[in-house]
């Protein structure tokens, strides 16, 4: 087909395209949903032919995002690659040999939980073991930057939409006859190649080798443009974006904002979901277009860190009334407001996470705050100037350099161990409690007996809820657990010490030591 031929069709299809995704009437009603999707991954593979970044942004910020997984592999690789240029920084990324990071353990046993909705033993453990290869070679490479538990689930993200044919049959139960057509498809979809790589994007759909390096080369960048600010050595940067809720809570309805009192808490509930872009709620599924991939498409075509705190905020407005209505009946139920608002939220999040619908709409709302942006220029104060949302991630479509995404990196560190030392220092002053001082100073020197009973605490409160499931609801539940470590919650509450928080979080919301798997979000209200 002649060029000139090519571009009108194509035109033609992007217009159709565009009309379907402003749910233009006349348009929308016309094509069943098989022939919207065709039409989306025929515009897909023409934006990525001619290299048009334009529109797979706007496709990936619009409702469905990149749709499928064959195609949504090579729209975040083009994306990604044209946010940070790693051009004088690639090497190969095999780090067996360099020196091993202080955290390798802890990404060990992390791994050993993951990938757990594959049935099949032997690709489960293949996918472990390049989970766990990917994770140690990024910090390898990367010595400074500090794992955190959490950061599994999102590469384990991008292992599911890179590495879905290699696995296939397996990760989504696909059957040998689907698996030979959609390769078919995409080879003839595909038969260009990308400057930057100088590789086939049609071989690298079935070759496991080359994917392996596209995977690599997209987590490697996902980290350094998106994650800086949850891989320090503290959660003093993730405590400062969880500040932002609140205010642009207020914005939207002050009226909750004053009767939950957001104005004299730190919304810690949130920092689970903030650390894991919701993937730790949401795993990926055998669904090419569940709604985790739609919120990586989202984060990533904006270029925006801003996104997964723009959701929460919608989550709290579209859980309104429910959490007014359990606000007021738990009121007595809770040592304090924030103990109670904690556990209402965490209440909602159990209580929706099985709510495709209320996920969806959560969604939607979150594409239309990024058409129509919020001023977010006081929000932008409240974290450091060297953080995502203010340098890499702060949604304004740039590309960067390593060279300066490193010495970024480096201030970012120097701000976050100064903030860190600033609160360990107020927070020292602050101890008056005796119960507090002798817990602090356990724990600060990583004494076993003090660790040991914190793991009796844990097992105490998971035979304590399994006993009360069936005369009491999550609320009740959480709130036994507060009684008991009430101590701990005054002090996060008062006088933040990020390093212990950042323990006390690792331990309850991902412990290595799965007593009760189904009880893991009941816990995450601590934070």
């Amino acid at each position: 087909m002649p060029a000139k031929e090519d571009d009108n069709k194509w035109s033609s299809h992007y217009n159709l395209l565009k009309g379907i995704l402003n749910k233009n009437e006349s348009i929308y009603s016309f094509f069943n949903d098989d022939e919207k999707l065709t039409l989306r991954e025929n515009v897909i593979a023409h934006a990525l032919t001619k290299d048009n970044r334009n529109i797979l942004r706007e496709i990936g910020q619009s409702e469905g995002g990149f749709e499928s997984l064959k195609l949504r592999k090579d729209c975040w690789y083009e994306l990604l690659l044209n946010q940070l240029d790693l051009a004088r920084n690639f090497s190969n990324q095999n780090f067996e040999n360099a020196k091993p990071h202080p955290d390798e353990n802890q990404v060990h046993l992390d791994v050993l939980r993951s990938f757990g909705f594959v049935e099949d033993h032997k690709q489960k453990e293949k996918l472990r073991s390049l989970l766990e290869k990917i994770i140690v070679n990024i910090l390898r490479k990367y010595p400074t930057l500090r794992y955190y538990q959490g950061y599994h689930d999102i590469v384990a993200v991008f292992i599911i939409v890179f590495m879905v044919h290699p696995y296939q049959k397996s990760v989504c139960e696909a059957d040998e006859e689907y698996d030979i057509e959609l390769t078919r498809q995409v080879s003839e979809k595909f038969k260009y190649s990308t400057h930057r790589s100088g590789i086939s994007i049609a071989s690298s759909v079935i070759d496991p080798i080359t994917n392996e390096t596209m995977l690599f080369r997209s987590v490697e960048i996902f980290t350094l443009i998106y994650l800086r600010d949850f891989m320090m050595d503290s959660l003093t940067f993730p405590i400062l974006q969880t500040k932002i809720i609140p205010a642009i809570v207020k914005r939207y309805d002050k009226q909750l904002y004053m009767t939950l009192k957001l104005d004299k808490m730190q919304p810690f509930f949130a920092i689970p979901s903030l650390l894991t872009l919701f993937s730790h709620q949401f795993k990926p599924t055998e669904l090419s277009n569940g709604f985790i991939y739609q919120v990586f498409d989202l984060i990533i075509s904006s270029q925006s860190m801003f996104i997964s705190i723009i959701m929460y905020m919608h989550l709290i407005l579209m859980s309104k009334d429910s959490l007014l209505q359990e606000y007021a009946l738990n009121a007595g139920n809770f040592e304090n407001d924030i103990d109670l608002l904690h556990g209402v939220m965490q209440q909602q999040m159990i209580k929706n996470i099985t709510n495709e619908k209320f996920w969806s709409i959560v969604l939607i709302r979150t594409q239309s705050s990024i058409k129509k942006p919020l001023k977010l220029k006081n929000a932008r104060k409240m974290v450091d100037e060297y953080s995502v949302l203010r340098t890499t991630a702060s949604g304004s479509n740039h590309r960067y350099n390593i060279k300066y995404v490193q010495n970024v990196l480096a201030k970012e560190i120097k701000a976050s161990k100064k903030l860190d030392s600033y609160s360990k220092h107020k927070t020292k002053g602050c101890l008056k409690s005796p119960l507090l001082n002798i817990a602090w100073q356990s724990y600060s020197k990583n004494n076993i007996l003090f660790k040991v009973s914190i793991l009796i605490i844990a097992v105490s409160f998971i035979y304590k809820t399994q006993d009360l499931t069936q005369i009491g609801d999550s609320l009740s539940l959480q709130h036994n657990f507060h009684s008991i470590s009430k101590e701990f919650s005054s002090l996060m509450t008062n006088n933040i010490n990020y390093s212990l928080l950042k323990k006390v979080y690792n331990f309850f919301t991902f412990s290595s030591i799965d007593f009760a798997p189904e009880l893991t979000d009941v816990t995450l209200d601590l934070k």
